[in-house]
């Protein structure tokens, strides 16, 4: 008789948790070399979508991918309110020391009302960025393309094209986004 294998609960959990992130980014089936190639050759990469050719992962399976490390980021590290309150205090003191060289008076004059508006920005950006941005990616992308086609009607480009390009470019941006305000946060 065979011996039963013998996992311990934390190579459960890792395998887990490397399965499910292999299956939702498409790591096997290219997620690397499109973001990469993205970066360097959109056009190769639109293209091998546009002729059903493999070796990237399809727009929508990339902005997906991205979209669903981003809702988990936002649920578990990201405290979207802090670090816009971070940013605009920090821009906020650049502009009044350097630009319009407040004096200490006037500095201390303003203050109440600089730090409402301060916690009112980050309050809405905060909310934009949390609560709205999947949203509002996921219902923008197809209007936007539709809009795109529209008007881009005598370079006789199809919607799939433009919606594949759009999706790309979304899905990179809020990737490289996504690595921007994570180095900010930490």
């Amino acid at each position: 008789m065979e011996e039963p294998l013998k996992e311990t609960k934390e190579e459960n959990k890792k395998e887990v948790i490397l399965d499910f992130l292999k299956e939702v980014t498409g790591y096997e089936s290219g997620f690397g070399r499109t973001l990469i190639d993205l970066r360097k050759k959109p056009d190769v990469v639109l293209e091998a979508y546009l002729n059903h050719r493999g070796g990237y992962v399809s727009p929508f399976r990339l902005l997906f991918s991205v979209l669903g490390i981003w809702l988990f980021v936002n649920s578990f590290i990201i405290d979207w309110y802090t670090v816009w309150y971070d940013l605009m205090n920090t821009y906020t003191n650049f502009l009044m020391d350097h630009v319009y060289q407040f004096s200490l008076e006037k500095k201390l004059k303003t203050a109440a009302s600089t730090e409402k508006m301060i916690r009112l920005v980050s309050r809405l950006a905060g909310d934009l960025f949390s609560k709205y941005y999947v949203p509002f990616v996921i219902l923008v992308l197809p209007v936007s393309s539709w809009f795109a086609v529209k008007f881009c009607r005598p370079y006789n480009l199809s919607f799939r094209s433009i919606l594949g390009a759009n999706t790309y470019a979304i899905a990179t941006s809020t990737f490289i986004g996504f690595f921007m305000v994570v180095g900010l946060a930490i």
